[in-house]
Parts: structure tokens; C-alpha cells; sequence
């Protein structure tokens, strides 16, 4: 457990990832997530989207929730506040890797790709171990979600992009929870003060978070914010 667990610290952010986080295991955001995040922004509480889908996908998402945190897209390689795009990644590196492995069998640009700007997304499918290998000499990280697959520039993450939401926020990523399911989560739920994951999460996310949910997908997100005594 997380020294700053179990009272001692105020959270003042909520950094959570979408898919699989706050929607259904079929991608569906449902009235309860909705009412919760209202209600964590009413308590002053900012939300932070934090996604690997891209700006506009997640922009959009955040003006019908009422998130009003920065947006990291893109697993951190772009956040978005007040008007204002930051791109923290280059997409060269990126498009170069895909450029070598776009004739491979199963390889597949996701349709949201044209406004994809700092890596690139892969619908699944194609070997992730292939891809690896194919790409072990260039400075990319492959990450799979469940839902795609990222390639991007080494290091790049998106616990890189709440660091700078933190920063235009004015406050430290230790007051911020965080809360995701799949493995481009990892570094967020390591690097933040606090970290939830839902009962759907993979065991290596589990053994890391702070909060282990019993229920799955929506319901345990509102389960991380309950014991946390947010809700």
C-alpha cells in the first residue's frame, strides 16, 4: 500500500484512463460514470482524461462528462488546457517504425490515424511479439491495450503527460489519483500519490495499485473513488 494511502493525503486530481476504465466492457460510458465524474468536479475535484485515443476523440468526450482537467492523449504524447495543444512527442520516430512493418500481415492504422500526431495506433490483430522483434533496434515502445496497439516514441507514456497536466494545474502528482486498466497505465498508476485499478485490470496493474476494485470496468472505478473517499 501506497504510504500516502488511507487518509493522509488530499487528492486534488483524478487522473483516469477511458476504455475499459470508466465505460463497459463494450466501450459504452454509462450514466453512473457521468454522475460521477460531475460529482468529483463539483467537489472541486478536477478531472483528468487521460487516454491513448486521440485529441479530438477525448476532447470531445470531456466537454458531454464535464471534465474540466487537462486532456493527455495520445499516452501522453499531447495534452490539451485552456485552448492550448502541447505536443510532448514528435511522431517521426513512429511513423519511421510503421514504415518498416506496414506490409506485415495484420497490420492495420486505426481510422482515427489522420489525426493521430505523436505515434502511431495499430488496430489489433498482428503479432505483437512480430512487431517487437521487427522493431527491437529503433527507439519505439509497442504497448498493447486490449483495444490496440501504440507505437511510440521510447519513454513516452502517460504518466509524462500528467506531469505537465499537474504542472498546469498548479499542483504535484502526488496529489492526484490515478486510475486505469491496461498496461499503457502502468507508469501513471506508479507515478501518482495515489493509484485504483478495477477487478478487469491484468494481475501486473493489480500488484501495483493502491486500491484493487472487486467489481469490474465502470463499477469499479466508482469503486476505487469510493474507498478512496471521494464519492
Amino acid at each position: 500500500m501506497h504510504p500516502l494511502y488511507a487518509g493522509s493525503m488530499s487528492v486534488r486530481a483524478v487522473a483516469t484512463d477511458i476504455d475499459g476504465t470508466i465505460t463497459t466492457g463494450g466501450r459504452r460510458i454509462p450514466p453512473e460514470s457521468v454522475a460521477a465524474i460531475q460529482r468529483l468536479e463539483e467537489s472541486g475535484i478536477r478531472v483528468i482524461l487521460a487516454s491513448g485515443n486521440v485529441l479530438p476523440i477525448a476532447y470531445g468526450l470531456s466537454q458531454y462528462l464535464g471534465a474540466t482537467g487537462p486532456i493527455v492523449a495520445e499516452n501522453g504524447g499531447v495534452v490539451f488546457y485552456k485552448g492550448e495543444v502541447e505536443v510532448l512527442s514528435g511522431g517521426e520516430t513512429a511513423l519511421a517504425a510503421y514504415e518498416r512493418i506496414k506490409h506485415m500481415q495484420g497490420v492495420e492504422r486505426l481510422f482515427t490515424d489522420r489525426w493521430r500526431i505523436s505515434e502511431v495506433g495499430l488496430k489489433k490483430g498482428p503479432s505483437i511479439e512480430g512487431i517487437k522483434e521487427a522493431l527491437k533496434d529503433l527507439p519505439v515502445d509497442i504497448v498493447a491495450t486490449g483495444y490496440a496497439i501504440h507505437i511510440m516514441e521510447k519513454g513516452m507514456n502517460k504518466m509524462k503527460g500528467v506531469e505537465r497536466a499537474a504542472e498546469l494545474l498548479g499542483i504535484e502528482t502526488e496529489e492526484i489519483l490515478a486510475i486505469g486498466d491496461s498496461h499503457n497505465d502502468m507508469e501513471m498508476l506508479e507515478g501518482c500519490g495515489m493509484s485504483g485499478v478495477p477487478a478487469s485490470a491484468p494481475d501486473e496493474l493489480k500488484r501495483v495499485a493502491d486500491i484493487v476494485a472487486d467489481n469490474p470496468y465502470y463499477e469499479g472505478f466508482i469503486e476505487v473513488l469510493e474507498r478512496a473517499g471521494l464519492l
